[in-house]
């Protein structure tokens, strides 16, 4: 059920930054900004302790990567694209 939650999300903010971007004329912001995880065991990151368990915040749209990488990439980007080019081309065809 959180998968279908996460992606009405990034459905809806990557309909809305394009809508938004097209009306500036500018270019569009990353639609997904942050993402969550839990570290499974314990690391350093910059020489900052993460202990197993912490939550850990991480600005993927600021790192160009609104969609994740690697392991962790969103397994429904091309659907997501898919389903917002449809919306945003019928929105823009409305007379």
């Amino acid at each position: 059920m959180s998968v279908l939650y996460q992606c009405l999300d990034a459905v809806a903010a990557l309909i809305t930054t394009t809508l938004h971007a097209r009306a500036r004329g500018a270019a569009r912001v990353a639609a997904v900004q942050r993402t969550m995880r839990v570290a499974v065991e314990p690391f350093d990151v910059g020489g900052l302790p993460v202990a197993a368990g912490d939550v850990l915040e991480l600005a993927i749209g600021e790192a160009g990567l609104e969609f994740g990488a690697g392991p962790h990439a969103c397994p429904g980007r091309q659907l997501a694209e898919a389903i917002a080019a449809e919306v945003v081309a019928a929105i823009e065809a409305l007379p």
